[in-house]
């Protein structure tokens, strides 16, 4: 398996470019995460029915709380039979309908409402009931209000939504639209108090972590790029005395770990009198290298210390001369060597101006 290095760029300070390019992509995406859809106005609450992918309404109506339709289930896991402990049931689900006008003998219903809390079913509970149908009077009193659709009457076929609406039409007489949205009035049991319209505590932790995930990514790469900012072959200092003996560009360089393999393609290969310098071309940017590894052969034995790497950012090791092999390949050349002390780790590349590095390494027969 090949993967090529050019993925895990780190960003610099000179780069700006592409961090800017990332952070407009990161952003615009979680923008459009956290963007909800319009709701879709309608003067009549029978006009619900038209828009069967509408996610949310905006309309004026009322809710008939006489109407009350309810399914109460507990959990399956229980041994014992239903109400056979003489207990009811803890978990309920609770409709009404809601209508433009009073609804009289067999009237359909084009809207349902029903009550959600957030991460949790709702508690058969008298006062939680109670609490619900008032906030539902005050709410749908002629007032135009927004609410989210859960579901569709026709939807769910066995879910408790459903068993509550054939349980409203049963004792009432209604009849309920096969396209008649269920709405959540209010979001969750936290906003069921005088002023229904607040939005409830978990949409807004998680428009909250939404919004700061892009902000600690963003600040990750700042710190990443202030760390490694030296990591520039421009930055590199040259060492007194040193002497550059060949260049060449555009060269792919390929790091072996066991069956894995890592490209590092458009790379710049420095050969002088001391060390052997390998930089990426930084994309976006003109003449920008990123270092890969800086090689010291002048050495007696091969040293590789990790804490540098990790503080630098590249390799930074020594290999003795005799280690660093090249195998003739047609009209290029080869040249393999090990990065210390990792077993088993090496870099490969070939190069056509070979002249230099046949002088100074051996060749492998």
């Amino acid at each position: 398996m090949i993967s090529h290095g050019t993925r895990d760029l780190p960003v610099l300070r000179e780069s700006i470019l592409p961090v800017l390019f990332t952070l407009m992509f990161v952003l615009l995406s979680t923008s459009c995460k956290i963007t909800e859809v319009p709701p879709q106005k309608i003067d009549s609450v029978r006009d619900a029915v038209n828009y069967p992918h509408a996610e949310s309404f905006t309309f004026t109506g009322i809710a008939e709380t006489e109407h009350l339709g309810i399914y109460t289930w507990r959990n399956p896991a229980y041994k014992r039979p239903f109400g056979s402990d003489g207990k009811p049931d803890p978990f309920a689900m609770w409709v009404v309908p809601v209508v433009d006008r009073p609804v009289r003998g067999s009237g359909v219903v084009y809207m349902w409402a029903t009550l959600v809390v957030s991460g949790a079913n709702n508690r058969n509970d008298d006062k939680i009931l109670d609490e619900w149908l008032d906030t539902l009077r005050s709410s749908f009193n002629g007032k135009e209000v927004k609410a989210r659709v859960m579901v569709r009457s026709g939807d769910e076929r066995g879910s408790g939504w459903e068993k509550a609406i054939r349980n409203a039409e049963l004792k009432h007489g209604l009849k309920s639209h096969p396209l008649a949205p269920v709405v959540a009035w209010p979001s969750t049991k936290a906003s069921a108090d005088k002023n229904p319209t607040r939005v409830s505590i978990q949409e807004t932790q998680n428009m909250y972590i939404i919004q700061v995930v892009p902000l600690i990514f963003l600040a990750f790469l700042i710190a990443f790029a202030l760390f490694y900012r030296r990591a520039l072959l421009s930055r590199l200092p040259p060492r007194p005395g040193e002497s550059i003996l060949s260049e060449e560009y555009g060269v792919a360089v390929y790091e072996h770990s066991g069956p894995r393999i890592k490209c590092y393609n458009n790379c710049r290969v420095r050969l002088t009198d001391s060390r052997i310098i390998i930089a990426q071309k930084l994309p976006l940017l003109r003449d920008s290298f990123y270092l890969r590894f800086i090689i010291q052969y002048n050495v007696d034995k091969a040293r590789t210390d990790l804490l540098t790497i990790l503080k630098k950012g590249y390799y930074d090791i020594e290999v003795p001369a005799s280690l660093i092999t090249l195998t003739e390949k047609g009209t290029e050349i080869s040249v393999t060597l090990p990065l210390y002390p990792v077993s088993r780790r090496t870099i490969e590349f070939k190069i056509r101006r070979s002249g230099e590095f046949l002088r100074v390494f051996p060749v492998r027969q």
